[in-house]
This record gives C-alpha cells, structure tokens and sequence, in this order.
C-alpha cells in the first residue's frame, strides 16, 4: 500500500486483523454449536429408524 500513510496503512492492517479474528470465532462457534446440537440429533433419527424397521413405532 505504497500510496497510504503509514497511520491510515496500520488502521488497515489492524481492521482486517480484526475481521480475520471475528471470523475465526464466528466459525468456531458455529462449529462448536452445530456439532452439539446436529450430533444427538442424528443419533435419535438412527434410533427411531431402527424403532421403525423393527415395528416398534405405531402411529
């Protein structure tokens, strides 16, 4: 950034530092979350498939 004074250049840098840093926790977050949430999630469909396919679920 050849035209930027270095004041302006450091905003900059420390702008796009800290978006890279929101974004990382954005993603870690979500990851976090959805592995909590989706994991037991899953685990109850497989069970009420394997309840259904044994013709232990009724409507």
């Amino acid at each position: 950034m050849p035209g930027l004074d270095p004041v302006r250049r450091g905003a900059l840098v420390d702008g796009a530092w800290a978006a890279g840093r929101a974004a990382l926790l954005a993603w870690a977050l979500w990851l976090g979350l959805s592995t909590a949430v989706l994991t037991p999630v899953a685990s109850d469909v497989e069970a009420f498939r394997a309840d259904l396919a044994a013709g232990r679920v009724t409507s």
